[in-house]
């Protein structure tokens, strides 16, 4: 399964689209989500659940590593870092713990990269006339691609950041913005209804960004399993969505 995030910009506000491609390989899972037909839910402030971690979460523990980012602007891996640090701050019941030595076997690995080849990564979407006459071009900015067990259960992450992101020169507080919406999909959200949360498939740069009580609600019933229950045995989440 691969999320995706894309980048759009314009000359002011910046706004951040992100999409999903939600094709899954394993064949007891199934995605869940919510209907955006079902007048059940229309109007509500609704966060989508995507999935749960598997034993690889049995300690609370995630931990994560940065690969092939030498030559990266330093300035750049702080930014994603401040975004994992800030999920790892508001979330008591995990740890995100850093790893340097093996980074192949963290749980989540970053890097930056081309997304080209990547699922539809290396495609361009001009939503121009679509969305506003001021945006021109949405690139690819992320995506978030997931190892799911025989269950259907996440057993690892890799998160990609565009390099275009860094060759079109945005700032560091776009690319923590980038990254805490895909720390969001890693930690096994999916998206949410309303355009001013984090988790949002359209989040503006000036009204969006942090880690919400919804998002931290929705991890925990994600994987609830541990982060609720405290129990062993591993499950895949009980709900398709919070409503925040």
């Amino acid at each position: 399964m691969l999320l995706c995030a894309i980048l759009t910009f314009s000359l002011n506000p910046v706004k951040i689209s992100f999409g999903y491609d939600n094709n899954l390989a394993a064949g007891e899972y199934h995605y869940i989500s919510t209907n955006e037909n079902d007048d059940a839910t229309k109007g509500l402030d609704l966060l989508e659940i995507c999935c749960s971690w598997s034993n690889e979460l049995s300690d609370a523990v995630l931990t994560y590593a940065f690969v092939d980012v030498d030559g990266i602007d330093q300035s750049a891996k702080h930014a994603v870092e401040d975004a994992i640090e800030e999920w790892d701050s508001k979330i008591e019941e995990l740890e995100l713990e850093e790893v340097q030595q093996y980074p192949s076997a963290s749980d989540i690995q970053i890097t930056f990269d081309s997304l080209s080849g990547i699922g539809n990564g290396e495609r361009d979407y001009n939503f121009k006339n679509n969305i506003d006459d001021h945006l021109t071009i949405i690139p690819t900015a992320g995506w978030t691609q997931f190892k799911f067990t025989n269950q259907g259960l996440i057993d690892g992450v890799k998160i990609t950041i565009s390099d275009n992101v860094l060759d079109l020169g945005f700032d560091d507080d776009i690319i923590e913005q980038i990254a805490k919406h895909e720390m969001g999909h890693a930690l096994g959200l999916g998206h949410a209804h309303d355009e001013e949360r984090l988790m949002a498939d359209i989040v503006i740069e000036d009204r969006t960004g942090n880690v919400s009580e919804c998002e931290i609600n929705g991890v925990l019933q994600a994987n609830q399993w541990k982060l609720v229950n405290a129990k062993d045995t591993v499950g895949p989440p009980m709900s398709k969505y919070i409503i925040c």
